[in-house]
């Protein structure tokens, strides 16, 4: 819909072993986070979109793999899908 930019998303944060749950960060940037695979509550991938904008309406997508390794505080690219020309 042009004109309607949807933010990112919020990432939710679990501690004390599950007993309290807040929302942080916004999973590594991502507009629409996809899919997600953790092998520890500090270890885990995200793949998902990320839109552009200019001032008018959206320029692009990205499709990336972002990874963290403190359980969601931080998160680095790992993967950014070539722009297609």
């Amino acid at each position: 819909m042009p004109g309607v930019r949807p933010g990112h998303r919020p990432w939710d944060l679990v501690a004390g072993s599950g007993a309290s749950l807040s929302r942080e960060g916004n999973a590594g940037g991502l507009t629409d986070p996809g899919a997600a695979s953790f092998v520890s509550p500090q270890l885990g991938w995200v793949a998902g979109i990320v839109n552009h904008y200019n001032a008018t309406d959206m320029t692009r997508q990205d499709q990336r793999i972002v990874v963290t390794d403190d359980g969601g505080r931080t998160w680095r690219t790992q993967y950014t899908s070539p722009v297609a020309a």
